[in-house]
């Protein structure tokens, strides 16, 4: 684990909360209002803990679904990157989102 991902009241600026996976910190951002995510690194100290740049606070670790979930993001992110490289423009990418899945065989 590289970076944490951090569910943040944008009024306030408070951690909401600090979870393992980019989707759980979607869902808790979902779950409430005045929500944001923000993603921090983590800093493997000398004392073998993990630091991040914020107050100490446990970090809520994803489930076998939450990892699935997010290999599904990364993988819609980087098809959109792809998608966005090859030159297309925003409506074609959401023509091919809505295509029949069935025509795609």
């Amino acid at each position: 684990m590289l970076e944490v991902h951090a569910a943040v009241n944008t009024v306030n600026d408070v951690v909401v909360a600090l979870c393992e996976t980019e989707v759980k910190a979607i869902a808790f951002v979902k779950a409430g209002s005045n929500r944001k995510v923000k993603t921090f690194p983590i800093i493997t100290h000398t004392d073998g803990k993990d630091y991040i740049s914020i107050k100490a606070c446990n970090i809520i670790l994803s489930t076998p679904e939450d990892r699935a979930e997010q290999a599904l993001l990364d993988n819609q992110r980087s098809a959109l990157a792809k998608a966005k490289a090859a030159g297309m423009t925003s409506a074609e990418i959401r023509a091919l989102i809505a295509i029949n899945q069935d025509e795609i065989k």
